[in-house]
């Protein structure tokens, strides 16, 4: 065992036993490296010791020394020209210290790293009054050996987000952590969220991407930009069709593409199956960190869990968005794109689910498909069309538990007016199951 301390002089503790090192001339600044090699590093004031290890004279604080595990000097490294060091000391990250630095007034006007492999400094924060660093690393995120830029990969949030947004951040750490096992990956809205229980399929091992503050353009990198590249057991994909929200705008473009972690994804092709094997850590000591969402996260494999029930809302459903807003000619043009995620999927090879999910049938009384407006009528001609398209497309199946509030999802099964409760999700997710196993 080995304790130093350094207070005028550098006094030790070896198992058991003081005594006291560096000749009895005056030292400070002790620290104690965290690794095996037991190193002291400290300051000393000029003394002579240091000069005729070094070969020449310094000033004081003006070099820092090291002493192995038996008091031996072993190296020494100059603080940078006019300054000299304070307040030093070893972080958690072997060869690696931190120390403030003082000019010829004795101000402390910065923090450098230090790098005991080369004794080569860098200078890390300038300021006034920057005192008694200290550098603590997770060790899950030690990556020096890395050419990847750790500033962003894995980085899926950030405090300018929607707080709405920091849910998909958890669900990209599944989606690392599980990527060799996936076989359907369910996304969307928070409808889907809150419906579909992937740890109730049984026709394959899922999880769910779906989220508040998500949307099929979302949906579309989740499956071929991230899914299609990364998953090598992928089969079937899991979309809602919110016949209300479809039209809402771009979650993509708007929330996610200029995050760090996306934005790093997207200018290496989304890794293309070359999936950094420091992806998943980098992921989890990210910014927004949180132990309690990522085990809701993961227990339940991105299902919203334990929501409860408090019914449809009442008779008179709360209608968000102007029903006369979206026309025939933005109904056609989203239909073309949901035929063409169908259509890339089919070249893909998987399989297509597209989930109509129930609403309040109280919205049969009103001129809205639900919560988020579109005309009855124009949803009616939608679900026409993409009926349709199971006959043209062999990997597309529409499951339409809607019914155009024609649904047999009761009060009891609701968790407000667009969400299943526990019950709800219960009964969905087995029809889910039962559709996927008829699936190649």
């Amino acid at each position: 065992s080995l304790a130093v301390t350094g207070a005028r002089l550098l006094r030790a503790n070896v198992k058991g036993k003081d005594s006291v090192w560096y000749n009895g001339e005056q030292a400070c600044n002790a620290s104690l490296s965290k690794d095996s090699t037991k190193r002291t590093m400290f300051s000393d004031f000029g003394g002579q010791t240091g000069a005729d290890f070094v070969g020449s004279s310094y000033g004081t604080h003006e070099r820092l020394l090291i002493a192995d595990s038996t008091g031996t000097l072993i190296q020494s490294i100059a603080a940078p020209e006019n300054f000299a060091f304070d307040h030093s000391e070893w972080s958690n990250i072997k060869n690696i210290a931190v120390s403030s630095v003082t000019n010829r007034n004795l101000a402390h006007t910065a923090l450098y790293l230090i790098s005991t492999t080369d004794s080569s400094l860098l200078k890390v924060v300038e300021g006034n009054e920057l005192w008694h660093p200290s550098l603590w690393v997770n060790k899950q995120n030690l990556l020096l050996q890395t050419d990847l830029d750790l500033d962003s990969l894995g980085v899926y949030y950030t405090p300018t987000i929607h707080s709405a947004g920091d849910m998909l951040r958890y669900k990209m750490e599944l989606f690392w952590k599980d990527l060799d096992s996936i076989e359907i990956l369910v996304t969307g809205s928070s409808r889907p969220w809150a419906s579909v229980d992937p740890t109730s399929i049984t026709a394959g091992y899922a999880i769910s991407m779906a989220t508040a503050l998500n949307d099929i353009y979302v949906g579309r990198q989740l499956v071929f930009n991230y899914g299609i590249s990364n998953l090598p057991r992928l089969k079937t994909v899991v979309i809602a069709l919110d016949l209300d929200l479809l039209f809402n705008e771009n979650y993509w473009d708007s929330y996610y593409a200029n995050i760090p972690g996306y934005a790093y994804d997207v200018n290496h092709n989304y890794w293309n199956g070359n999936t950094p094997s420091v992806i998943y850590e980098a992921s989890v000591n990210s910014y927004g960190s949180n132990q309690s969402n990522r085990d809701f996260v993961y227990t339940y494999r991105g299902f919203y869990a334990n929501q409860g029930a408090a019914g449809w809302g009442g008779v008179s459903p709360l209608i968000i968005n102007d029903t006369t807003a979206i026309g025939i000619n933005e109904v056609n043009k989203m239909l073309s794109y949901i035929e063409s995620f169908i259509s890339l999927a089919k070249e893909k090879e998987i399989n297509v689910v597209g989930v109509i999910f129930p609403q309040s049938p109280s919205y049969k009384k009103t001129g809205s498909f639900g919560r988020y407006g579109t005309r009855r009528s124009l949803a009616i001609q939608m679900i026409n069309e993409i009926k349709e398209m199971e006959k043209d497309y062999s990997n597309f199946r529409l499951m339409d538990e809607n019914k155009m509030g024609n649904h047999d999802y009761t009060e009891e099964m609701a968790l407000d007016y667009d969400h299943l409760g526990s019950l709800g999700a219960a009964l969905l997710t087995s029809r889910l199951d039962s559709l996927l196993k008829t699936l190649p």
